[in-house]
């Protein structure tokens, strides 16, 4: 699709310029959203604009390829990756400490793409690098500092406490979002949302309508979609609209949370 390989350009060219100042003492400054985009098949800034205010922490790629459905390519470390809640807890408690050392990272060929992922946690992230496209040794080095950099700069999004982070899933349980926002809340004063599709069982969560936020918490949030981000073929069917209306939703029960602590 066309709106996605050019996502997936312009996610690269961005990524590449965070690779040349890892290091720098501005290299935070490479990490910030690029000017708007051209894009042909979505040309809505007030989408995007809201979209980059969001992370993905997983448990798959649907929220990274809603933000570049509508042009938004921030640079995340989970944004693209594989994964489960338990080893997600687990890397936060060690403040995902030597994430990208090349002791505790490993990069293999999957169906001809490289993934780079920890050994002790999994967290496979795509590349988008395929074999024979450069010398593996050299790529190898290279994605071990962007880990290292997308770590840190992750770190420091959390103890910031702007973005509000999301993690989807439709196998996790009231008690396992609520022990992942307390982790996240270790870091700063985080917010989490966590969508699930109104068909599924309800472990634990009040039920809701496509579209719908219910706030669990302070900070905590639980959106609903019509129907699962991948179909039973492996196949990519997002309910875009759904994400859309959800994010828009929090980012307004955000905005008010702020005002009413301010006043």
């Amino acid at each position: 699709m066309g709106w996605e390989h050019y996502g997936r350009t312009l996610h690269a060219r961005d990524l590449a310029l965070a690779d040349g100042k890892v290091g720098e003492p501005d290299a935070s400054a490479a990490a910030g959203p690029v000017a708007p985009q051209k894009i042909e098949v979505v040309a809505d800034e007030d989408a995007r604009s809201l979209l980059l205010g969001f992370e993905s922490l997983g448990e798959n790629c649907e929220f990274g390829l809603v933000q570049r459905r509508f042009g938004a390519e921030p640079l995340g470390l989970l944004r693209f990756n594989n994964v489960q809640l338990g080893s997600l807890l687990t890397a936060l408690a060690s403040q995902f400490q030597d994430m990208g050392e090349p002791a505790t990272t490993e990069m293999v060929p999957f169906m001809n793409e490289y993934f780079i992922q920890d050994r002790r946690w999994g967290l496979a992230m795509h590349t988008f690098l395929f074999v024979g496209q450069q010398d593996p040794d050299v790529l190898y080095k290279k994605l071990c500092r962007r880990i290292a950099y997308l770590k840190d700069k992750l770190l420091s999004d959390l103890a910031e406490g702007r973005k509000v982070f999301v993690f989807t899933g439709q196998s996790l349980t009231m008690d396992g979002l609520r022990a992942l926002h307390a982790a996240l809340e270790t870091f700063g004063p985080v917010k989490l949302l966590h969508t699930r599709v109104v068909t599924a069982d309800a472990a634990g969560f009040p039920d809701g309508r496509a579209g719908e936020v219910v706030s669990i918490d302070r900070g905590l949030f639980v959106g609903y979609l019509r129907r699962p981000g991948v179909t039973a073929g492996n196949d990519w069917d997002i309910a875009f609209e759904d994400w859309l209306a959800i994010c828009r939703k929090v980012r307004s029960l955000v905005d008010a949370s702020s005002v009413a602590a301010a006043a």
